[in-house]
């Protein structure tokens, strides 16, 4: 089975699971998992995609974070997860022009990851391995998979923030604009 991103040395997800197109971009959504998130046993699944250039993934179960410009190793974009909840990270050198989430809690975490994310934007290279031994094609629960009707916000990792600059199909920006851009 094919990796759609190289993940950087030391992210060591349990499994990853291949949600096929749960996303509804043309493209599959790779759910890396872990039995825990941060001091919780809890199943965490950290859903990544890729399409036209453009970096996927969710930002604290409801906000859509779309990345572009990223590090690539092999013609692959390179992934790193955050801390010991996971967050996945494109490494890109673009700051957010969209950001802080509408909501309290949301806000909260937004704070703490982008404090984190300073850390990781320096870099121009990056020690990466392989997941293609823990891939699966294994249907994950309904809850987990990461769709556009659950996302309540949108980021963007992006020159100018602006949906229409993506290089996507308009089909695909239709869909983003009726996504709350914060």
């Amino acid at each position: 089975m094919t990796e759609i991103v190289k993940i950087s040395k030391g992210s060591k997800p349990q499994q990853v699971f291949d949600e096929g197109d749960s996303l509804a971009i043309g493209s599959k959504i790779h759910s890396f998992y872990w039995d825990f998130d941060g001091p919780k046993k809890i199943d965490d699944y950290e859903p990544v995609g890729v399409k036209d250039e453009c970096g996927f993934t969710r930002f604290h179960y409801h906000g859509l974070i779309i990345w572009t410009d990223f590090v690539k190793e092999e013609t692959k974009p390179v992934v790193s997860f955050f801390t010991s909840f996971h967050t996945p990270v494109f490494c890109t050198k673009h700051n957010p022009v969209s950001a802080k989430p509408g909501d309290i809690i949301h806000r909260l975490h937004w704070k703490a990851f982008m404090k984190l994310w300073k850390i990781l934007d320096s870099k121009d290279k990056y020690e990466t391995e392989p997941y293609s031994s823990k891939l699966k094609i294994t249907e994950i629960h309904s809850d987990k998979k990461f769709t556009l009707n659950k996302a309540k916000y949108l980021i963007l990792f992006t020159p100018d923030g602006k949906i229409d600059s993506l290089p996507l199909s308009d089909a695909i920006k239709l869909k983003l604009k009726k996504i709350s851009v914060t």
